[in-house]
């Protein structure tokens, strides 16, 4: 099977169960970022100069996320599916995918290229 192939190679194959019920061994308290923490730090491609990284807080997304929900409030709701296809490192996709599963919709992930009517089968589970 997949794990005896993994491990002939020599990676190290970690199960998710494993890792709970370590985890559960050793507990860490829990700290709640504030709304300046750092949540994400974004980087460019650096296509006119250097690489940048901007540092995203947890107040930004929220606030982002907010605007995003007050513009859409009536175009979807729970029942609709989110078809996201730009790259999550983009603040945009980003941006949209935290509001549509703020308000419970589902995501769903594609590319450019499968944003075609053939191409396109969204379901919610």
């Amino acid at each position: 099977d997949m794990a005896d192939k993994v491990k002939q190679l020599g990676v190290e194959l970690h199960v998710l169960e494993d890792l709970i019920t370590k985890g559960a061994a050793t507990p860490v308290e829990r700290v709640n970022p504030t709304p300046q923490d750092v949540a994400v730090i974004m980087y460019t491609s650096g296509t006119t100069g250097n690489p940048k990284g901007v540092v995203i807080s947890h107040e930004n997304v929220v606030a982002a996320s907010c605007a995003c929900d007050y513009i859409m409030k009536g175009f979807c709701n729970q029942e609709d599916v989110f078809m996201a296809y730009l790259p999550l490192a983009h603040i945009m996709e980003m941006v949209a995918e935290v509001c549509m599963m703020s308000i419970g919709m589902a995501v769903g992930f594609g590319n450019p290229h499968t944003l075609t009517d053939s191409g396109v089968k969204l379901k919610r589970p």
